[in-house]
């Protein structure tokens, strides 16, 4: 364990900000901790958490994944994804909607389906299976404004589209609350995250059915650059990652499952001083853990 604590040393060694990364062995409950219970911003790793509610609610009768919902222009948000360049009227499931908002991360996908899932309800859940230092304050469209300066969790239509604007320039607020470790913000721990992740892999606290439709998105991830980034090809993993700011919020959460080891949970969160190569740091850390979790 020593040794793997100075891979990951001489990792961070010279980098400004704070490094938070947690892994957890499911077989036998070995962890690697860096800073673990740091509340850190989320970034897009909240939506995990929303993908949870969703097919919680899901399964208790309460929505219909089914059910399509119309796309109108005050649903997009700026950032990631794809429906902000669809047309309006554009009619999409429930169900499509929370896969496009974790593989590809599309944030307009993340507002409606938090609608859908209800921002309290998000944080009863996560709170009700423990995770104490996870909170959901708004949603896409609220942290981007808040990247842009304009302080508003839930802007307005001509709001989000002064955040479209002002962030396309490259202009980012990065004193604002977006960017802080405060429950008035998205924000979680890497122990949390690998709580979540275990929870999900063992079904502790949720339906069976649940955990398993939502590991099935995250094995779909398009965005494999961190966690997965360095691994050996044919590993498996499930992951969301989350990303604020020019190199700055930079992270990554999942299970990864060796081809000859039992799976571990890892979850790696940063806020760093601007790097060019800020967004390796998650896939360095992630070899250092596969690399000591399938050493023989």
């Amino acid at each position: 364990m020593e040794e793997v604590l100075r891979k990951i040393d001489r990792i961070l060694s010279g980098r400004g900000g704070i490094f938070s990364l947690m892994a957890r062995n499911f077989e036998t409950g070995e962890e690697i901790c860096v800073n673990p219970d740091v509340m850190l911003p989320t970034a897009s790793v909240f939506k995990v958490p929303v993908l949870v509610e969703l097919y919680r609610k899901a399964s208790l009768g309460q929505i219909d994944l089914a059910q399509k919902r119309v796309l109108r222009e005050e649903d997009k948000s700026p950032g990631s994804g794809i429906l902000k360049e669809m047309t309006e009227g554009l009619e999409i499931s429930l169900r499509d909607l929370g896969t496009l908002m974790i593989i590809i991360s599309d944030n307009t996908a993340a507002d409606m389906c938090l609608e859908a899932a209800g921002l309290d309800d998000v944080n009863a859940t996560m709170h009700r299976l423990g995770l104490k230092s996870t909170f959901v304050s708004m949603g896409c469209k609220g942290l981007l404004a808040h990247c842009a300066g304009i302080k508003e969790n839930w802007p307005t239509k001509e709001q989000v589209a002064e955040s479209f604007r002002i962030l396309e320039s490259g202009k980012v607020d990065y004193n604002g609350l977006a960017f802080q470790g405060c429950p008035e913000n998205n924000v979680t721990t890497a122990r949390d995250m690998v709580d979540l992740m275990e929870a999900l892999y063992k079904a502790k606290g949720l339906p069976k059915e649940v955990c398993e439709n939502c590991l099935s998105v995250m094995k779909k991830q398009q965005l494999r650059d961190r966690i997965p980034g360095l691994l050996p090809l044919g590993t498996i993993t499930m992951t969301k990652s989350g990303t604020l700011g020019v190199n700055v919020v930079v992270n990554d959460v999942g299970i990864v499952q060796p081809a000859n080891s039992s799976a571990y949970a890892i979850a790696i969160l940063t806020k760093q001083e601007p790097r060019d190569d800020a967004r390796q740091v998650p896939a360095l850390l992630s070899k250092v853990v596969y690399d000591y979790f399938t050493r023989e």
